[in-house]
């Protein structure tokens, strides 16, 4: 009796040892991913950018939505602020280790997770290896808000999930779910399906068992945590005096940003749905509703609530995703957490009537035959990142930087037009106006921004301004994204810097 539990403890070991080690391969090849990590030869994407122009903004005094104009939620924004204080200045640095700690955090969670729906470490970690192909294509080079939605929604779902299963949590736990939910929603309104299907399951359970204080108390505590997010968010707002430009950019104008035509979603439906039949999601869902219907009589309670929870929440997120009309791939990001839990559902379905030894072996073959799905995803994508030679227009982009930086004192400001943040992080210049890189919007539809960004250039005209070749050189260009307005003012105030001419013009202004 003692050797067979001594023996069970040792294969236990050996088993939470390997799945620490796939964890770690996991982790390792998804930050080869990111556009921040030490070895890449890449600059930040167009988001990424513009989130670091806040960070960095406000490391130098900046207030949100006040002298940085953005319809994004300030959490986000207070992420990239942490990120230049443990670059201690240096953001870039401060950035990867950020984006490294939400992904550790995200990726223990999923797998606790699998292990509390497989009843098992080996498989719950190579799912997740087989869904490091997922993580690479959906992050797009990563620091997106998505990504650290993720990690708060990872974080939720497990305790959710370990409500359903032993029909109480904690007290401070339900606070906690709270503040993660406010969390998630003052990044993007948008995500917060997690919240809204669990917390209404959780109601409907206590109010058919009559449980009608601890669903009261359970809302209460639930409430209070997000009610802490608002508070504290709003503080800053009024403390700052930008209480009115946070309501307008980051509901009213996240509203209208989202105000899209029919055949844009219906295009948008198909694109996100074809992106997640690659990994299974039809197929998937299917199968757990077939369980759910066919095999019902033989699941407990919490497992068809669990089933129909993370049913509903996957299709529920995949409509809010689509809610924009875009085809942005992040925006998928936080589709994973549900994806997964649904795989390890329809998984333990299969490994519970397995032996350990079999199920070991049955996984793996799994693994193996997914190989060359994940495989090539994750690896294109490192060598998009670490390539040794940049991308021509991102030096073009280092070089107007450095010619900006040298001819120009810290004091001045520059205009970059339509492009990203790139060339303000790494000049160490800030923008004329808080219109830095203009939102993708119709700017005939919103005659006040127009009017306000045309002030901007006119009481406080920047030393340069960077304007995409393209743009430039457009045949009758108009004021849909203020390109009219940008080439007037250079024709009639500024001198082009001639050595730039492939991708970008830089002017100065003609004094």
């Amino acid at each position: 009796m003692i050797v067979s539990r001594i023996n069970k403890t040792k294969g236990s070991n050996i088993e939470k040892g390997f799945s620490l080690i796939i964890l770690t391969i996991v982790i390792v090849s998804i930050l080869l991913t990111f556009n921040s990590n030490p070895f890449s030869n890449r600059l930040d994407a167009h988001d990424s950018s513009m989130f670091l122009y806040f960070g960095k903004g406000m490391s130098e005094g900046m207030v949100p939505y006040k002298d940085i104009f953005d319809h994004k939620g300030v959490v986000l924004f207070f992420i990239q602020y942490l990120a230049s204080i443990v670059g201690f200045g240096n953001i870039f640095i401060g950035i990867f280790v950020i984006q490294a700690v939400f992904l550790v955090v995200a990726i223990i969670y999923l797998y606790k997770i699998g292990i509390l729906l497989t009843k098992s470490y080996t498989v719950s970690s190579l799912i997740l290896l087989i869904s490091t192909g997922l993580f690479a294509e959906l992050y797009e080079g990563g620091n997106l808000s998505e990504e650290y939605a993720l990690t708060f929604i990872a974080i939720s779902l497990f305790y959710f999930i370990k409500e359903i299963m032993a029909d109480s949590l904690k007290n401070h736990t339900y606070f906690f779910l709270g503040l993660m939910g406010g969390l998630v929603f003052f990044m993007r309104m948008n995500m917060i399906s997690l919240w809204a299907v669990f917390c209404i399951g959780i109601a409907i359970r206590e109010i058919m068992t009559k449980n009608y204080k601890v669903l009261a108390k359970k809302a209460l505590l639930i409430f209070l945590g997000g009610i802490f997010v608002v508070a504290i968010a709003f503080s800053y707002s009024i403390i700052t005096n930008s209480f009115s430009e946070m309501i307008y950019q980051t509901f009213t104008l996240n509203l209208e940003y989202s105000s899209v035509t029919f055949s844009e979603r219906i295009s948008s439906f198909r694109f996100f749905f074809e992106l997640f039949s690659v990994y299974g999601m039809p197929l998937i869902s299917a199968f757990m509703l077939a369980v759910y219907f066919i095999r019902s009589k033989y699941l407990t309670k919490s497992q068809r609530t669990i089933i129909l929870s993370i049913l509903i929440s996957l299709i529920l997120n995949f409509f809010t995703i689509i809610l924009s009309g875009r085809n942005y791939r992040h925006y998928a990001t936080t589709g994973i957490p549900f994806l997964l839990a649904a795989q390890f559902i329809v998984v333990s379905f299969y490994s519970t009537k397995l032996s350990k030894k079999n199920n070991f072996l049955a996984i793996c073959t799994v693994v193996i035959f997914m190989v060359p799905a994940f495989v090539p995803t994750v690896a294109e994508r490192i060598n998009n990142v670490v390539r040794k030679d940049m991308p021509i227009f991102q030096q073009e982009q280092l070089d107007i930087a450095d010619y900006i930086n040298k001819n120009s004192s810290e004091n001045d400001v520059i205009y970059v037009h339509a492009i990203d943040a790139n060339i303000y992080l790494h000049a160490n210049r800030f923008s004329n106006s808080q219109f830095f890189v203009l939102p993708s919007l119709n700017y005939e539809e919103f005659p006040d921004l127009k009017d306000q960004f045309i002030h901007s250039m006119e009481n406080n005209p920047p030393k340069f301004i960077v304007i995409s070749k393209n743009s430039y050189l457009s045949d009758n260009p108009n004021n849909t994204r203020l390109n009219k307005v940008v080439i007037d003012k250079i024709q009639s105030n500024y001198i082009q810097i001639g050595k730039f001419d492939k991708n970008y013009y830089l002017f100065e202004l003609n004094l």
